[in-house]
């Protein structure tokens, strides 16, 4: 049965992200079950309002919030920048600490992270509340001013985070901070294949989004390299190319991602050797090991 969306879009009115000041504010508990994009404001001084709206799926903009999307928005406090802004599941103020964070499709949890809160226009009114509830310190924000990540940056606190990738992009853009270490950098044509390249201006070979995750592997000749692993399809995976050798192997969940040279020879996964890219000496020296 096919989701039922909402077609009028009321403004919600946010006063606080503190768990334990939702019955002090008389924080409105809200329903955005069914919605694309809620709207959201925040009151500040000579009653100015900022205002915001939350998407489900960044990557997915027509996949709207879930049913039983019930319950407040608010602050989770993480170590080394990991806080993030969640929406908790709930019936009342009461109910707050029995109920459940909002996951995403693959399990994980909805979040705002507060990387991109503090580098995005758009969450500058969650960013004003932030510093209204007091919830970062002046060692945070100096933190948070070091990195400012890309549109099209897939923010990873750790290199084996699982994280979301669209076989059609040319390349995966990655920022990692870790211990207050950052590394960015592009990975390119990882899901493509050599011989296309050369020929062609449309490097893909299959359309879809997928979960990923990198895994720590050796190179053939015993380097230290990432290898990566499919985690679940969050769209059909299809081939967009008629009569492919299939050089990349078809993505298959739990699998490695696999490449072979010719249609002859047996596929092997694919890595990226460490050592040999400024990004990956990088990753290397975040992780502590040696290249």
């Amino acid at each position: 049965m096919k989701r039922k969306r909402r077609s009028t879009v009321p403004t919600h009115e946010l006063r606080t992200l503190l768990p334990h000041r939702l019955a002090e504010m008389q924080q409105p508990i809200y329903d955005i079950s069914g919605y694309l994009s809620p709207r959201f404001q925040v009151s500040m001084l000579e009653s100015k309002t900022l205002p915001f709206r939350l998407r489900y799926l960044s990557s997915m903009l027509d996949v709207p919030f879930p049913e039983g999307t019930r319950g407040f928005l608010y602050f989770k406090h993480m170590p080394n920048l990991r806080s993030e802004v969640r929406w908790r599941v709930c019936e009342d103020h009461g109910a707050f600490d029995g109920g459940h964070d909002l996951a995403l499709p693959f399990g994980a949890a909805w979040s705002i992270p507060l990387i991109k809160i503090f580098n995005s226009k758009k969450y500058f009114a969650l960013r004003s509340l932030i510093f209204r509830d007091g919830l970062v310190d002046s060692q945070t924000v100096a933190l948070l001013a070091r990195v400012t990540p890309n549109k099209d940056e897939v923010i990873l606190f750790d290199i084996f985070d699982p994280f979301v990738v669209d076989f059609l992009d040319i390349c995966v853009n990655i920022l990692l901070f870790k211990r207050n270490l950052i590394a960015r950098g592009s990975i390119y044509h990882v899901f493509s294949e050599a011989a296309l390249i050369e020929r062609a201006k449309n490097y893909a070979v299959y359309s879809g989004k997928a979960l990923v995750q990198f895994e720590r592997c050796q190179d053939y000749n015993g380097d230290e390299a990432l290898c990566l692993r499919f985690l679940e399809f969050l769209t059909p995976i299809k081939c967009t190319k008629p009569d492919y050798d299939t050089s990349v192997q078809p993505p298959v969940v739990g699998a490695l991602l696999q490449k072979r040279n010719s249609s002859d020879l047996p596929y092997q996964p694919w890595i990226f050797t460490l050592k040999f890219s400024a990004f990956g000496r990088a990753i290397a020296n975040i992780l502590r090991i040696s290249v």
